[in-house]
């Protein structure tokens, strides 16, 4: 593959069927793991893209739980986590959240994730890469900050860590903060880019935007090919599609004879 890039599908509930599971795993030269797949003992699962925020600060129990995937996952090249909320403790609607909580300053969610990052840091030593993803941000409070590029890029800068790019919640958050796609891709750190996740996003009956998850369309795809002829440190592309398994299969079929 061009650039040694690599397919990496993530561990999902379609792994259920041994059939699929079979033909996903023989398209992918890799697996991401998930934490409700910490357990599995799938082969090549050089990804973990776990639920914890660097922004928020760790407990003894979350860093040992992170002890606990270095452990388990033998192959692991490439850690990642979230930018989620500003609420230490937001509440979940329909996949979004609201205020609830205490409120992190700027000030405070980059000094969490300093010394988080330090931890991990010295837990999974200089072999296994880290990464933080960018969120969608939705119409309320518990976004705010966490999704600006230039808070994005400064927790990645200041950290010397890399940066997972999610194309659907970079839409998302441009949509709903009405800013131009474009112009909001050229202030993250793209430059540290090591990492896609690619599917598409959805729209509701009241015509809101949604992270749905969706198969990529031609736009995604082409989108994903720019990427890789730009950045040679783009190491992994992950499509987040766990709908149907026949579409799953075609479609990393195609994506495979594409790169």
């Amino acid at each position: 593959m061009e650039n040694n890039l690599k397919i990496a599908s993530p561990i999902s509930h379609l792994f259920e069927n041994d059939n699929f599971s079979s033909q996903i795993m023989d398209l992918s030269d890799c697996l991401e793991c998930r934490d409700h797949s910490l357990d599995k003992g799938f082969k090549k699962q050089e990804l973990f893209h776990c639920d914890l925020q660097v922004i928020h600060k760790f407990s003894t129990d979350d860093f040992n739980y992170l002890k606990e995937i270095k452990s388990n996952k033998k192959d692991l090249k490439l850690i990642s986590f979230h930018l989620a909320s500003c609420y230490e403790n937001p509440l979940i609607k329909k996949g979004i959240f609201h205020p609830q909580g205490i409120k992190l300053s700027i000030k405070e969610m980059k000094n969490n994730a300093t010394e988080n990052i330090k931890q991990i840091k010295n837990i999974f030593g200089n072999k296994i890469h880290v990464s933080v993803e960018n969120n969608n941000a939705y119409k309320t409070e518990a976004y705010d900050y966490v999704t600006d590029p230039y808070f994005i890029r400064s927790i990645v800068n200041d950290n010397d860590i890399n940066f997972l790019f999610d194309i659907s919640h970079a839409k998302i958050t441009a949509i709903n903060t009405s800013v131009d796609y474009d112009l909001y891709l050229s202030k993250l750190p793209l430059n540290r880019i090591n990492q896609i996740h690619i599917s598409k996003e959805g729209f509701n009956s009241t015509g809101e935007v949604f992270d749905a998850h969706e198969l990529p369309s031609y736009t995604e795809t082409k989108e994903i090919l720019e990427f890789i002829k730009k950045y040679n440190t783009l190491k992994y592309i992950t499509v987040e599609y766990y709908k149907d398994p026949l579409k799953l299969v075609d479609y990393l079929t195609k994506l495979k004879n594409i790169i």
